[in-house]
């Protein structure tokens, strides 16, 4: 046996910090957990709510909010949206509460220049509504799904073709995802030491991203050839029924209605 196999290697590959795809892989997952099924929050019973009534409702919070000039009235429905938060699951409230200081720092920088121009109260209220539509808006995102939006366009007689396109999009968007959250996995575990050529590393991830994106394409455009694809766009309905959750949900929106008209 040769002598520098018996002789002892304490070999210690050098660690290298905050590579693009160490930083990047935290960003995927948060992209992917947007496309899981939030089977907790509608397993609750006062979330249990029909998709199309909470879009409507949701257009409705935000036109009051936008056309109302009291702010008395702007903070009753902070405290409504605030409650409803509050009877979400721990994952979800917490989700919507991380992303509120976040929305009402890029609202203050857009309206930065407005403290010079107008009268300070004026902007506040502003951002007060502004951060107010987004909670709405976040709110009414966190609690469905894309399939439950898909399914409440296509009840507002929303055109085919368009929301065969939201569609695809959006599964177009999770596999992509996977595959490059899968790769870079994949590339971390096989990479020791210090990569020197991280941007080919890069190219080469991205070249094969692409290529996996039109040959995924081709494929679906041959399965609706061969199925004989004519532009309706079909899929499962399932039933929602009116819940005590809905008819509260309703009876409060109501009142906000005519309190805004009194």
């Amino acid at each position: 046996m040769p002598d520098w196999l018996s002789s002892p290697e304490n070999y210690s590959p050098v660690k290298q910090k905050n590579t693009f795809l160490q930083q990047n892989r935290g960003r995927l997952l948060n992209l992917l957990s947007l496309f899981s099924d939030k089977t907790e929050t509608t397993s609750q019973p006062l979330n249990r709510q029909n998709s199309f009534i909470q879009l409507l409702t949701t257009i409705t919070l935000i036109l009051l909010t936008s056309l109302s000039r009291n702010i008395s009235f702007i903070w009753i429905i902070y405290m409504y949206q605030f409650l409803q938060i509050a009877l979400l699951p721990k994952l979800n409230m917490l989700t919507i509460l991380k992303r509120i200081p976040i929305n009402l720092v890029f609202v203050l920088l857009f309206i930065l220049p407005s403290f010079f121009l107008t009268d300070a109260k004026t902007v506040i209220f502003f951002v007060l509504k502004t951060n107010l539509i987004l909670i709405i808006v976040s709110y009414f995102m966190n609690t469905n799904t894309f399939f439950d939006i898909i399914i409440v366009l296509k009840k507002c007689y929303f055109p085919d073709i368009i929301i065969f396109i939201i569609d695809i999009t959006i599964k177009y968007l999770k596999i992509l995802s996977e595959s490059l959250y899968a790769m870079t996995s994949a590339m971390e575990l096989r990479s020791v030491g210090v990569n020197r050529h991280q941007y080919q590393s890069l190219s080469n991830l991205f070249g094969s991203l692409y290529l996996k994106t039109k040959s995924t394409a081709l494929e679906m455009y041959s399965a609706m050839e061969a199925r004989g694809f004519t532009g309706n766009y079909h899929f499962t309905r399932t039933k929602q029924r009116l819940n005590l959750s809905d008819i509260t949900q309703t009876c409060i929106t109501i009142f906000l209605i005519t309190l805004f008209f009194n």
